[in-house]
């Protein structure tokens, strides 16, 4: 089970350093796509990218792994309702199937990422 376990945090942690990654070499573009109105949108997404990867660690080296799990939660709430649901709630319907797609994704990291936190928190105890 320990394996199962191990694997499950690498498999969990994974995509968020890689999308942390995505979001340093492609931050203009991002910024562009997603934030396109937004006030220092460039740095807001290299900022986010810097906290993917940080979480991202966190939760796979399992240093500081509850409070990097918290702040990937709280991150994934930012994302969905400050990018996702207004694409959700307005748009056309390719941006609102694609808002509801990312909403239900980064939901789901989101339950993810909270139930590490209460993992880490278990073996603290």
């Amino acid at each position: 089970m320990k394996n199962l376990a191990l694997i499950g945090r690498i498999l969990f942690a994974l995509p968020f350093v890689i999308f942390g990654i995505m979001h340093l070499t492609s931050s203009e573009d991002m910024a562009g796509m997603a934030l396109k109105d937004w006030p220092m949108a460039q740095g807001l997404v290299i900022i986010s990218g810097l906290a993917l990867i940080a979480g991202g660690i966190g939760v796979l080296i399992g240093k500081m792994g509850k409070w990097a799990s918290i702040g990937l939660a709280v991150l994934m709430l930012l994302f969905i309702v400050m990018l996702h649901m207004p694409n959700v709630m307005g748009g056309n319907e390719q941006m609102q199937q694609m808002g509801m797609i990312s909403t239900l994704k980064d939901l789901g990291l989101m339950g993810g990422a909270l139930f590490f936190a209460w993992h880490f928190d278990q073996k603290e105890a």
